[in-house]
């Protein structure tokens, strides 16, 4: 459905998405994927500076990132 103007729809996914990370699971999100761009970066975290949620949200990161990975390159393997 359109909008008409230069405002997305609803049904647009960046306007879902901006409205799920206004919301307390959102931002949660939000400080899991800072988590692990720091982690990335080189720092490290100890086991007691995690909460639990961090720490299932990290590993569900974790693994949304193997999946992705792999279908990139198992696409890219098609392509040749």
């Amino acid at each position: 459905m359109e909008s008409g103007g230069d405002e997305p729809c609803f049904e647009c996914p960046v306007v879902k998405l901006d409205t799920f990370m206004a919301t307390t699971r959102g931002r949660q999100m939000q400080l899991v994927i800072d988590i692990d761009r720091d982690h990335q970066a080189g720092l490290t975290f100890s086991p007691h500076d995690l909460t639990w949620t961090e720490t299932l949200l990290l590993r569900l990161l974790a693994q949304e990132r193997d999946a992705f990975t792999d279908e990139l390159m198992k696409n890219s393997q098609h392509k040749k």
